[in-house]
C-alpha cells in the first residue's frame, strides 16, 4: 500500500487551526456601518386652547426608537406623538431624544406648548384632623370659582372626582400627600394639598373642623382688626356665615405657645388675659362658642393654629364638641 508522505497532513492541519485562530480574534468593528447624523429638533403648535388636540413632532431617523417625556406624566416612544383632548395641565416643556438599537444617540431637544384658558381661582384643601388608623377620612375641597368640578389624588393609587370624598376604616396605606385641583372646561387651578398622618394634627390653612362635622367650613376671607390683639377670619360653611378668632394677651403677640383660658375672654367678665394666654372663640348661628382649654400655637405674626381643643357655648358649662383649626392672613 502507497502512503503519503505525513508531513502533508501536518501542514494541512496547521493551516485549518490557523485560519480558525484568525476568527476567534476577528475585528467586527467594520460590520456596523457608522451612526448617521442624529441632529434631532422637536416640534409643536406655540400654544393651542384647552380642548384641542397638541401634536408634537420630532426629525425623523429611519429605525430609531423615541423617548418622550413632559407636563402631568406624559411619555410617548413614536416621533409623532399626539395629546388629544388638551387641558392646561399639559402647559410646559415637552422633552425628546432618538437612538437606533443602543449604537447611535441624537441630543435631547424640547418644546414649550402653552395652554391658553381661563383658570379657576386657587383650590383650598382640608380633612377631618386628627384621624387614627380605622377611623373615616373626610377630604374636603372648595374654589371661589362656580360650577367647577375636582379631581383628587393619593397614597395607594387613590383618585376620586367628588368635591368631599370619604375615605372609610382606614388603614397605613391611607397615609400621605393628598393632592386636588378644581377645574372647568379643560381648565385648572393651581393644586392644594393635605398630609394625612395618623394622630397627629395638621390642620390646613384658613381653615376648621370640629368632631361633630357639622360646623365644617373653609374661609374664603379674612381680617385681623376686630382688636388690636385680635387675629380673626371669616368664613362660609355648609350652615352659613362663621367666625373664628383667637385674642392674645399683647397688642403684637410673639411667636410662642398660648394657654386657652375662655375664663378672661373679652366681655366674659373675668378680667383681661394674662401673659401667656390666648382665647378662642368660634361663632355661628347659634351664638359663641369658647375653647375650653388646650393651648394655641401662634407661628408669626399672621398664623395660628390649634388641635383637638374641647368647646362649650359661651356661659355654660357642657363640652360640646373638640375641634381643630389654623387662620393664616
Amino acid at each position: 500500500m502507497f502512503l503519503k508522505p505525513l508531513h502533508k497532513y501536518i501542514l494541512f492541519f496547521v493551516t485549518l487551526l490557523g485560519v480558525g485562530l484568525t476568527s476567534c480574534h476577528h475585528d467586527k468593528s467594520s460590520d456596523n456601518p457608522p451612526c448617521p447624523e442624529m441632529v434631532l429638533n422637536v416640534s409643536a403648535d406655540t400654544s393651542v386652547v384647552a380642548g384641542d388636540t397638541i401634536s408634537l413632532l420630532a426629525t425623523l431617523f429611519t429605525g430609531a426608537t423615541y423617548t418622550w417625556t413632559g407636563p402631568n406624566g406624559f411619555v410617548a416612544t413614536n416621533y409623532n406623538p399626539v395629546i388629544y383632548q388638551s387641558s392646561s395641565l399639559n402647559q410646559g416643556y415637552y422633552y425628546a431624544s432618538a437612538d437606533i438599537q443602543g449604537l447611535c444617540q441624537s441630543n435631547v431637544d424640547s418644546f414649550y406648548v402653552t395652554v391658553l384658558c381661563d383658570r379657576p381661582e386657587d383650590v383650598m384643601a382640608n380633612y377631618n384632623s386628627p384621624v387614627a388608623v380605622g377611623n373615616t377620612i373626610h377630604l374636603y375641597a372648595a374654589s371661589l370659582t362656580d360650577s367647577v368640578q375636582y379631581i383628587w389624588y393619593g397614597p395607594s393609587g387613590f383618585t376620586s372626582n367628588l368635591q368631599n370624598p370619604v375615605i372609610p376604616a382606614t388603614t397605613y396605606g391611607n397615609e400621605g400627600v393628598y393632592v386636588v385641583y378644581a377645574y372647568k372646561n379643560n381648565c385648572y387651578s393651581k393644586p392644594d394639598s393635605v398630609t394625612i398622618k395618623f394622630n397627629q394634627c395638621h390642620p390646613s390653612k384658613n381653615s376648621f373642623v370640629n368632631t361633630l362635622g357639622q360646623n365644617y367650613f373653609l374661609y374664603s376671607y379674612g381680617a385681623a382688626s376686630l382688636y388690636p390683639n385680635t387675629h380673626s377670619i371669616t368664613g362660609t360653611g355648609w350652615g352659613g356665615a362663621f367666625n373664628l378668632r383667637a385674642t392674645f394677651y399683647s397688642v403684637n403677640p410673639p411667636p410662642g405657645v398660648y394657654t386657652i383660658n375662655p375664663a378672661h375672654c373679652p366681655a366674659s367678665g373675668s378680667g383681661p388675659l394674662t401673659a401667656g394666654e390666648v382665647c378662642v372663640e368660634f361663632t355661628d348661628s347659634i351664638g359663641v362658642y369658647q375653647g375650653v382649654s388646650g393651648s394655641v400655637k401662634l407661628t408669626n405674626a399672621n398664623t395660628f393654629e390649634f388641635c383637638s381643643a374641647p368647646f362649650r357655648l359661651q356661659y355654660t358649662t357642657t363640652t360640646l364638641f373638640s375641634a381643630s383649626g389654623k387662620v393664616q392672613f
